[in-house]
């Protein structure tokens, strides 16, 4: 009755979207800190429009 699952990690079936690889990592990081960059620059500039004017 008690018997090991031939593939224990499949209880939950296949993922609907398929593991990203390295390189789709890198791009999504690369992207992010981009957008990261950006929103900063454009928040001290508004901060610094706010405070001098």
């Amino acid at each position: 009755m008690l018997e090991p699952s031939s593939e224990p990690h499949r209880i939950y079936g296949e993922t609907i979207l398929p593991v990203p690889g390295k390189k789709t990592k890198i791009a999504l990081v690369a992207g992010l800190r981009f957008r990261i960059s950006f929103y900063a620059v454009e928040v001290k500039k508004t901060a610094s429009e706010y405070l001098f004017g």
